[in-house]
């Protein structure tokens, strides 16, 4: 299993979440962050490298796999453990 839309392939955001769901949600909000840094601020703006070196690329922020790793890595940093 690829790790893909993780985040959004499982609605951690809540929207399709009921009261209790988005308690539950609420509950593991640490463990979810993570996954909500890497939807939102890596998966989405991550580009083929060959694109990442067009200007239009680069102005609308979007970046290649070089740059991806680095900032997965800093997720990972961030987490307990430093461990994924």
């Amino acid at each position: 299993m690829s790790y893909d839309s993780f985040y959004c392939a499982y609605a951690l955001d809540g929207h399709e979440y009921d009261f209790a769901g988005q308690a539950l949600l609420a509950k593991l909000a640490n463990r979810i962050a993570p996954h909500q840094a890497i939807a939102e601020h890596i998966l989405s703006r991550v580009c083929s490298d060959a694109d990442s070196t067009l200007d239009a690329y680069r102005r609308a922020g979007r970046f290649g796999s070089a740059e991806a790793v680095k900032r997965l890595k800093l997720v990972a940093a961030g987490l307990p453990g430093g461990e994924a």
